[in-house]
């Protein structure tokens, strides 16, 4: 699958799941991975950021983008690419990690997705890169499901566990380590 836009405003926001989507034979935003104003990628997507340039200073646009780590890599996106979108269009980021193997199954991505995401730093998701990328003072929150762990431990010391080693990684990707 190339790349595609789903979007008012010159391919700004990601808007209704049956819209069609730019440049593509009448598929929807659904039937490409948008789903809710975000971007559910498969192991075959790749987003296209390009769109983001051209928001320029239109009033009607509050954000471009909100950048996902696990969707991020998952659609083979590139801080490169991610460099192009005018800082003052990125409101936060989600940071999270999972295995650097990626899901084969579109099914298999969404239950990462959804289910079982890893804490930040312990998989193989390029955190430091993406974390150097993305404006300082950025709010990042921290998106990790964890379905069998909360089989085990509470949700108090998950979130605690989850916030360090966040904290962890940011404060290791701002000291150049």
């Amino acid at each position: 699958m190339g790349p595609a836009q789903c979007s008012d405003h010159g391919g700004c926001i990601p808007t209704m799941a049956s819209e069609e989507c730019d440049s593509t034979a009448s598929q929807t935003c659904a039937d490409l991975g948008f789903v809710q104003g975000q971007v559910i990628c498969s192991s075959t997507c790749h987003v296209d950021w390009s769109g983001c340039g051209v928001c320029g200073t239109d009033p009607r646009i509050r954000a471009c983008a909100r950048v996902d780590a696990l969707h991020f890599d998952r659609s083979r996106s590139s801080t490169d690419e991610l460099a192009r979108v005018p800082v003052h269009r990125l409101h936060y980021w989600q940071i999270c990690d999972a295995p650097a193997e990626r899901p084969t199954t579109t099914e298999a991505m969404i239950h990462a997705a959804r289910h079982e995401r890893m804490f930040p730093g312990e998989g193989g998701i390029d955190l430091v890169s993406l974390t150097r990328a993305m404006p300082a003072d950025i709010t990042v929150s921290i998106e990790v499901p964890t379905a069998e762990l909360a089989k085990t431990m509470d949700a108090k010391a998950r979130a605690q566990r989850a916030l360090t080693a966040a904290r962890n990684v940011i404060a290791g990707s701002r000291d150049g380590a």
